[in-house]
């Protein structure tokens, strides 16, 4: 898993965190192709330290222009997560764990990405 850094400053202090993918907003489908499950655990977990900062924002790498930067995404992303793990752990192909995603989130942003991550889960 490729990490990231993130930096914020809180009470004047600069923090950085290294986490795992960031965190994706409401409205993007996540990238979780390259992932396996201890690899979204920790994605998981990176999300965990990074709400308990209680950040006031949260700046996505990739979102649609329309969203703002509420911490909410930090939720968001991680139940997204969730579902793919779980929905993963219940589908047997590529094409019915991708259709279950789309029935959770039809409104996303770059439904590709999502194929990809399923037909990696479920080659």
């Amino acid at each position: 898993m490729n990490l990231n850094t993130l930096t914020m400053i809180r009470n004047g202090a600069r923090i950085s965190c290294c986490c795992g993918p960031r965190a994706q907003p409401l409205g993007r489908v996540l990238h979780v192709a390259e992932s396996n499950a201890q690899t979204r655990r920790e994605w998981i977990s990176a999300l965990d330290t990074i709400e308990r900062l209680k950040p006031r924002a949260v700046i996505a790498g990739h979102k649609k222009a329309e969203k703002d930067d509420s911490p909410r995404i930090i939720e968001e992303t991680r139940q997204y997560i969730r579902d793919f793990e779980r929905l993963a752990g219940m589908t047997t192909t590529a094409r019915e764990l991708y259709d279950k995603m789309l029935e959770l989130y039809p409104d996303r942003a770059n439904p590709g990405s999502l194929w990809g991550s399923a037909r990696a889960m479920k080659p």
